[in-house]
C-alpha cells in the first residue's frame, strides 16, 4: 500500500441542478450524459499500480475452498455513525483485492493464510503494506444439509509511519453437506446474500479492535441495488445537489456511498465525484445525514462545504450549511432557503 495524493484541477461552470448528467460512481470521472435512470458500469480509475498480484497469496494449493476476485474487487471504507465528519475524512480508505483465484481452507482448524491486498489512504504517515504472513481459523457448521464454512483470521501489515496495521477477513463459504464449498466471488458488490455466503474485510491499526470507531470496515463503494437519494439544498450564496446511495438493513445502519456533489458557491461552480473528497456521516439508520465536500481548489476562503443535519423527509427544512477549512472546521454559516429530497 502506498501514498495517495490528490491531483487538484478547477471545474468549469455549470447551470443550476437539472438532472442532465450522472458522472458519479466510486470516485471515477466518467463523462456520460445520461438522464440518471441508468445503471452505470464505469471502471475504477484510481492508480493501483502499487498492488501485489495474485502470486502474493500465501496458502496451500490443496485447499478446497476459493475466493475469486474479479477486476472489480474494489471496496470503500464504510461510514461509522459514531465518528465526526473530520474523523470520517481521516478514515477514508479504498481496498483492492487483485484479480485472481485464491484457495481457501475448508478443513476445521488453524491455517497459514495471507490474501493479496492493497489500499489507498490519504494519510501518508499510515500507509500499510502487505508483509506476506497471516493466519486463519476454519469452523464448519452444517444445518439442514448445507455446510457453512467460516474462515476468520488476520494478517499483519507493515507501515512506513512505524505503525503496525492489521487486515482482518471473515469469509463464509457455502456448499452442500459432504461436498466442497462453492467459490465466492469478490466483484465490488454486496454479492448474493440469499445463500449466506459472503466476505467482510477490516483494516485497523495495531491495538485497535475491529469494533472501535477507528477501524475501517470495507463495503461496496456503491451498489446498483441501493436506491439513489438526491438531496438539494439552496442557501445564501449558492446551492448543492448531493447524491448518496443507501443500502437496506433493518438491523444495523446500512452501508452507503456518497458519490457526487455538484453546485455553486459564491458564483463558482463545483462538481465533485472523488471518494476522497466526499465525506458522509450517517445518523442511526440514516435518519439524519451529514455531508462534507472538499473542493478541488479553494473557493474564496472556503476549502470545503458542510451540509449537516439533513433529514430523510420531504417538506422539511433542517439542513445546516457552513463553509469550512480543509480540516472541515466551519468558518462561516450560511442561511438555508430551500431543501428537497427525492429517492430514485
Amino acid at each position: 500500500m502506498v501514498l495517495f495524493s490528490f491531483i487538484f484541477a478547477c471545474d468549469g461552470g455549470e447551470a443550476k441542478p437539472s438532472d442532465t448528467a450522472d458522472t458519479a460512481d466510486t470516485g471515477d470521472t466518467d463523462t456520460d450524459t445520461d438522464t440518471d435512470t441508468d445503471t452505470d458500469t464505469d471502471t475504477d480509475t484510481d492508480d493501483w499500480s502499487h498492488c501485489p498480484d495474485a502470486t502474493a497469496w500465501v496458502g496451500e494449493e490443496s485447499w478446497t475452498g476459493a475466493l475469486v476476485a474479479t477486476s472489480d474487487a474494489v471496496y470503500c471504507g464504510g461510514q461509522n455513525e459514531a465518528r465526526t465528519l473530520a474523523e470520517e475524512l481521516a478514515a477514508k480508505t479504498k481496498l483492492r483485492i487483485p484479480e485472481g483465484t485464491y484457495k481457501m481452507p475448508a478443513a476445521e482448524g488453524e491455517h497459514t493464510l495471507a490474501l493479496p491486498a492493497c489500499t489507498i489512504r490519504q494519510d501518508a504517515a499510515t500507509q500499510p503494506a502487505m508483509n506476506g504472513s497471516g493466519s486463519t481459523e476454519v469452523s464448519p457448521a452444517t444445518y439442514s444439509g448445507t455446510t457453512y464454512t467460516y474462515v476468520t483470521g488476520t494478517q499483519p501489515m507493515l507501515s512506513s509511519g512505524g505503525t503496525t496495521w492489521n487486515f482482518d477477513h471473515t469469509v463464509v463459504l457455502v456448499g452442500p453437506e459432504g461436498s466442497d464449498p462453492e467459490p465466492y466471488t469478490l466483484d465490488g458488490t454486496v454479492g448474493d446474500t440469499s445463500t449466506g455466503a459472503g466476505a467482510d474485510f477490516v483494516a485497523r491499526a495495531d491495538g485497535v479492535s475491529s469494533y472501535d470507531i477507528e477501524a475501517i470496515a470495507f463495503q461496496p463503494c456503491r451498489d446498483d441495488t441501493w436506491p439513489k437519494n438526491v438531496h438539494t439544498v439552496e442557501f445564501d450564496g449558492g446551492w448543492v445537489e448531493i447524491e448518496v446511495w443507501i443500502g437496506n438493513d433493518l438491523v444495523i445502519t446500512a452501508p452507503a456511498g456518497f458519490t457526487r456533489a455538484r453546485g455553486e458557491l459564491d458564483g463558482t461552480a463545483f462538481d465533485i465525484t472523488s471518494y476522497f473528497q466526499l465525506v458522509y456521516r450517517p445518523g442511526h439508520h440514516h435518519f439524519d445525514r451529514h455531508f462534507a465536500v472538499v473542493f478541488d481548489a479553494p473557493i474564496g476562503d472556503a476549502c470545503s462545504l458542510l451540509v449537516e443535519n439533513v433529514d430523510m423527509q420531504q417538506g422539511t427544512q433542517t439542513a445546516l450549511v457552513s463553509v469550512a477549512d480543509c480540516a472541515l472546521t466551519a468558518t462561516e454559516s450560511r442561511s438555508v432557503t430551500a431543501e428537497d429530497w427525492v429517492v430514485e
